[in-house]
C-alpha cells in the first residue's frame, strides 16, 4: 500500500453516502489506482462493504462528557488532543491523508513514522482555536491541502502568520464523463433542481421562498433532492418541514425525492434547465456546484467562499447569500432566455471537462511528493 486517506470514523463507507469527503477521498484513491498505485480510504463503519479500496481504520474516542470538556480545554491550550481517535497500523503506507482531522497529526505521526502527513482541508478548521493552537496544529503535517483560495487564506489569517508546512490549494474535480454519459431522466423533468442536504446553511428555506416568489407569476416545475443527512431518515427535522410546507403551498410543481444514490444525481440535473446552488455559508469548493457544473442545466449559485474561485469565468450566474427575490429574479431571467442558458451551460460543462479526478490527483502528488 502507498496511501491511505482518513475519514471521520462517524462516516459510513458506502457508496449511497453522499458525503463531499467521502467522495473526495474515494476518487482520489480511485484516481491512484487508475495509474498503479495502491491506495485505500479507511473509515470507522464499512457495513455495507459496496465500496471499492474501503477499509475500517480509525476508531473513534469513547462517549465522555467529562473527557471531551478536558480534550478541548488542552487543544486550545496546547494544540493537543487526549481522545483523538484511534488509527489501525497497516503495512507499506508512504503517503497518509487526514480529511477534515486536524487533531490526528500526532497520531498519524506515532503509527506512520515514515509517512507524509498531510491535512486535507475541505472545510473551516480549528475556528475558535487561538493561533498559535492552529499554528501547533498545522505543524504536526508535512503540507496542508485547501480546496480553495478561500480556504486558505481564512486559514493563514487566523493562525497569524505561516506555520512550519506547506499551505498549498487543489481544487477539487468533477466525474464529468458520469454527466456527459447520463441521460436526462424524464421523471425528473424539471425548470428548477435542488440537490443538497436540507439545512439552513445550504439555503434551502431561500430556495424554497424564491419558488413561491416565481411560481406566483409563471408556471414552475421543481425538483428537490435531499434530506438533513446524506442517508435516508425517518425523522423529519423542524428545519425540513419549515421548507416542505413552503414549497408545498406554493403555486409550483414540486417533485420532493429525499435523498438519492449520488449514482442518480446526473440524470436529475441533466433534467433540469437549470440547477440552483442558493448556499448561505460560505462554500469552500462544493461538490455539488461542481457537478452542476458538469451536467447539461444552467447553474445559479450564491457569490459565497471559494465558489466564484471556479465559476465566475465559467458561465455561472450569483446572486448574494440570503437574497430570495435576487434569486427568484436571476431563476426567472435564466428560464427566460434559453440562448443565455445554453451559453452558459457550454461554459461550465469545458470547465468540468477539463478538471477530471486524474488531473486533481496529479496536482496533489505533485504538491505533497
Amino acid at each position: 500500500m502507498s496511501e491511505l486517506h482518513l475519514i471521520s470514523p462517524n462516516d459510513e463507507l458506502s457508496r449511497r453516502n453522499g458525503s463531499a469527503i467521502l467522495t473526495v477521498a474515494r476518487e482520489l484513491s480511485y484516481a491512484a489506482h487508475a495509474r498503479g498505485t495502491q491506495s485505500v480510504v479507511g473509515g470507522g463503519r464499512n457495513q455495507l462493504k459496496d465500496l471499492d479500496f474501503a477499509v475500517e481504520a480509525i476508531q473513534p474516542p469513547s462517549a465522555n462528557r467529562a473527557a471531551e470538556i478536558a480534550d478541548g480545554v488542552t487543544k486550545l491550550l496546547f494544540g493537543k488532543s487526549l481522545r483523538a481517535a484511534k488509527i489501525d497500523a497497516l503495512p507499506d503506507v508512504q503517503y497518509v491523508f487526514a480529511h477534515n482531522l486536524p487533531w490526528l497529526g500526532g497520531e498519524i505521526a506515532k503509527k506512520f513514522p515514515e509517512a507524509r502527513r498531510i491535512l486535507y482541508v475541505h472545510n473551516r478548521i480549528l475556528t475558535g482555536a487561538p493561533p498559535i493552537t492552529i499554528r501547533r496544529v498545522l505543524s504536526a503535517f508535512d503540507v496542508v491541502i485547501c480546496v480553495s483560495e478561500y480556504i486558505r487564506t481564512d486559514l493563514l489569517r487566523r493562525a497569524g502568520r505561516a506555520p512550519a508546512c506547506r499551505i498549498v490549494v487543489v481544487y477539487n474535480g468533477v466525474d464529468y464523463e458520469k454527466f456527459s454519459a447520463a441521460e436526462a431522466g424524464k421523471e425528473f423533468a424539471s425548470d428548477v433542481a435542488f440537490v443538497g442536504r436540507i439545512i439552513p446553511e445550504k439555503g434551502a428555506s431561500e430556495f424554497a421562498k424564491a419558488v413561491a416568489k416565481v411560481s406566483s407569476v409563471r408556471p414552475l416545475t421543481v425538483t428537490f433532492v435531499g434530506g438533513k443527512s446524506f442517508l435516508p431518515s425517518d425523522h423529519e427535522s423542524g428545519y425540513e418541514r419549515e421548507v416542505r410546507q413552503i414549497l408545498e403551498n406554493s403555486e409550483a410543481e414540486v417533485n420532493r425525492t429525499g435523498p438519492i444514490p449520488p449514482a442518480r444525481i446526473p440524470a436529475i440535473m441533466n433534467a433540469a434547465k437549470v440547477v440552483a446552488v442558493p448556499s448561505v455559508w460560505p462554500e469552500p469548493c462544493a461538490l455539488v456546484f461542481l457537478e452542476a457544473m458538469a451536467s447539461d442545466a444552467a447553474v445559479l449559485a450564491s457569490r459565497v467562499g471559494g465558489l466564484p474561485e471556479v465559476g465566475l469565468d465559467a458561465g455561472v450566474t450569483f446572486v448574494e447569500p440570503g437574497d430570495s427575490d435576487g434569486l427568484s429574479r436571476a431563476l426567472i431571467e435564466l428560464l427566460d432566455n434559453q440562448e443565455r442558458r445554453e451559453v452558459q451551460s457550454q461554459k461550465s460543462r469545458q470547465w468540468a471537462e477539463e478538471r477530471p479526478w486524474a488531473v486533481v490527483y496529479a496536482d496533489v502528488r505533485r504538491v505533497v511528493s
